[in-house]
């Protein structure tokens, strides 16, 4: 994330998690209000050169049945703004000196996820889930250090304080610090057996969220860690229509990884709108909420996982009689198209060296459709081969891969201008790199071209800078430099590009 070009509002926020997530008014708006006037408080510190680390933030506390969207919200969130983000259980937390996890565990695995560039980790944001699991012991049976003890030290963390994390590079390893005083934290749980009397969101201390907060003092939280705490959102449990509406929205991650599951065979998958339903009310049943989805939905497919593949019908259409009775479904398939096992050795049949190459071999005529495809809406040929292995990785159609290169494309010249600005260096990527960087994403099935090149290239160029070395006012990265950083990066040396 750049802060400085930060402008999300929280409607336009909470119009992107509408697409994805059903039902949840409420946490959704309590998300986007809190996440957006964290990050835009954080932009207007900057542009007013205000340098005060104990102002207050907002604090997020989700409460909610398994399943019913908690943390799905928060990886959505963190897609959209760029931000890295580390999801822990609070329960394996104790107090420094016992048995169990410090706190700063956590914000070593923040660091690392920040590619271990403290700037960068001191904008992420820590969900730690289970919150529910350190209220205080009530027996006052020996020394409490998961509960009471966890939530004090928790409470020095959320006011503002330094952490020791280890920068790790090769062989050498040195202990940096991290602030968390802009670090954003997301509180989780169940919270099994509480009642309260209302639904509850807002902004500080609002009349009607006392009773919550007097529910939660008397689950075993103390005050001083519940009034730091500025919103607080309770979750609906799922009904079956909303349960539906998961299965059904263009956007549904459950059938989406049913899709790539066959599709990775050549079969097509189709679902029936009454099928859906049925999936849903069997989810119900298991009173797990959206996870139970995937639970019915793989006790429904896998027979026709383990047996399709061997067999020559490449359609699959669920109905709710699949949904209801798979094995007489799968037996009447069987019946009309008998699995036909390949004659060679099961050695000899499996001989790639991992599952990229083989989805690559396994579509080689449905790439070569694909190219065709690409090369009707004018993409490149060098990119061509790559971007229909990607295409057909997350079943993109030809238009969405355009779509994904220029927006690759694009992330590279702002990458540039970032790091002219942070070194007063001049960055720019020649053709043949950029092709390279852009081929070596598709290939990986990955979304971000930025981490491609910062892995390899522009890290040894920073590490250069760090240590004070002076560069010339303009750096141009080659194909080699991609290819071979290490070595580009001591050529640079060698040859007196740097001062």
């Amino acid at each position: 994330m750049n802060l400085m070009e930060f402008d999300l509002r929280p409607m336009e926020f909470k119009l992107y998690l509408d697409q994805f997530v059903v039902g949840q008014e409420e946490a959704k708006i309590t998300l986007a209000t809190a996440l957006c006037s964290h990050y835009k408080k954080l932009q207007y510190k900057e542009a007013m050169g205000i340098d005060n680390d104990h102002l207050p933030k907002p604090i997020l506390l989700f409460m909610g049945p398994t399943g019913s969207g908690k943390t799905y919200m928060l990886e959505l969130a963190t897609k959209l703004l760029k931000v890295p983000y580390y999801i822990t259980d609070s329960t394996q937390y104790t107090q420094a000196g016992y048995v169990g996890r410090s706190t700063e565990g956590m914000f070593q695995k923040l660091f690392d996820r920040a590619n271990q560039i403290p700037a960068i980790a001191q904008l992420g944001i820590v969900y730690l889930d289970e919150i529910d699991k350190i209220a205080a012991s009530s027996d006052g049976f020996g020394k409490d250090i998961t509960g009471k003890s966890v939530q004090e030290e928790l409470l020095r963390i959320f006011q503002g304080t330094e952490m020791y994390v280890n920068y790790r590079e090769e062989r050498k390893v040195e202990e940096v610090t991290l602030n968390t005083s802009d670090i954003f934290f997301i509180l989780s749980g169940a919270f099994d057996g509480l009642q309260t009397e209302k639904k509850s969101l807002g902004y500080g201390a609002v009349t009607d969220k006392v009773p919550v907060k007097k529910a939660l003092e008397n689950y075993g939280f103390i005050s001083q860690f519940l009034g730091r705490i500025s919103f607080i959102s309770e979750l609906d449990e799922l009904d079956v229509e909303q349960l539906g509406s998961i299965l059904s929205m263009k956007n549904s991650p459950v059938i989406q990884n049913k899709q790539l599951e066959f599709g990775a065979y050549g079969i097509d998958i189709e679902f029936e709108e009454d099928a859906l339903g049925v999936l849903a009310q069997k989810a119900i049943d298991l009173r797990m909420g959206a996870r139970g989805l995937h639970e019915v939905i793989d006790n429904a497919l896998y027979p026709f996982l383990y047996s399709m593949p061997s067999m020559s019908c490449r359609e699959l259409l669920v109905t709710p009689e699949l949904v209801q009775d798979p094995q007489k479904t799968l037996n009447y398939y069987l019946e009309q198209n008998p699995p036909k096992l390949r004659s060679e050795e099961p050695e000899k049949v499996i001989t790639y060296t991992n599952q990229k190459d083989f989805v690559r071999k396994k579509y080689e005529t449905r790439v070569g459709v694909y190219m065709g495809e690409l090369k009707k809406i004018d993409i490149a040929k060098r990119f061509r081969r790559a971007a229909a292995s990607y295409g057909i990785h997350f079943l993109l159609e030809p238009e969405k891969v355009k779509e994904r290169i220029y927006t690759m494309q694009q992330d590279l010249r702002d990458f540039c201008r970032e790091f002219e600005s942070q070194y007063k260096v001049k960055l720019s990527i020649d053709p043949q790199a950029s092709t390279e960087l852009i081929n070596e994403t598709m290939l990986n099935n990955s979304m971000e071209v930025r981490s491609i090149i910062q892995g390899t290239t522009t890290c040894h160029i920073e590490d250069l800078i760090d240590v004070g070395f002076k560069m010339q006012s303009h750096i141009r990265i080659t194909q080699e430099a991609i290819k071979e950083p290490a070595k580009y990066a001591e050529k640079m040396v060698i040859e007196g590009f740097i001062n």
